[in-house]
């Protein structure tokens, strides 16, 4: 299998999602193990931000490179992180996929471009944002937040200009299609005249 290093020297990687055991077999629970040493791994969820692109990942670490004190939202370094470029079959369908690995996790430092202004929390705002915009219900984003109630969730959730031209966008083109199938089937008002 191709193992690609990917180099995070410049990157800003933050803890999006809390360590875990990472499960290798949901219908027994069977917790995932290096290869090699036997030793459990974890899975712990990161955003991934390099030059002006960010990208919500998974990583699994060996569970002794777990640091302790890891706090939700804050900078981390992932030393030795690969991506592993992967495909199989389930179900009779092709999926294919990039897994992530890293020798540890542990607690990185602020980087100076993030700005004075910035808050961690403001993630959360972000992510659930972004959240909506692929696609995520307001049930996805509560579950992801650990959210009770829908009305907290939707206070993290915001609009752009952007999003509203691409909605609006989708709208058209929409209209557009159920007219041109409309011009091909007779109006309500035409069969009654047909009577």
């Amino acid at each position: 299998m191709r193992t690609i290093r990917v180099e995070a020297s410049t990157a800003t990687i933050l803890l999006t999602e809390a360590p875990e055991p990472k499960v290798r077999d949901r219908q027994t629970g069977e917790v995932a193990k290096d290869a090699t040493t036997g030793e459990a791994l974890m899975k712990v969820g990161v955003v991934y931000i390099d030059e002006g692109q960010s990208s919500l990942i998974h990583v699994a670490v060996p569970e002794s490179g777990v640091s302790e004190g890891l706090t939700l939202g804050a900078p981390v370094s992932l030393p030795g992180l690969i991506a592993r470029p992967w495909e199989s079959v389930f179900n009779g369908r092709q999926r294919h996929g990039i897994a992530f690995r890293a020798a540890a996790l542990t607690a990185g430092a602020v980087p100076a471009s993030v700005g004075a202004d910035f808050r961690f929390y403001d993630l959360r705002h972000a992510g659930h944002t972004l959240a909506t915009q692929v696609g995520a219900t307001l049930k996805d984003t509560m579950v992801r937040a650990g959210q009770s109630s829908e009305r907290a969730s939707l206070i993290y959730q915001h609009s752009d200009r952007k999003r509203q031209h691409e909605i609006a966008a989708a709208l058209d083109a929409r209209v557009a299609e159920e007219r041109e199938k409309g011009a091909a089937r007779p109006s309500g008002a035409d069969l009654v005249r047909d009577v």
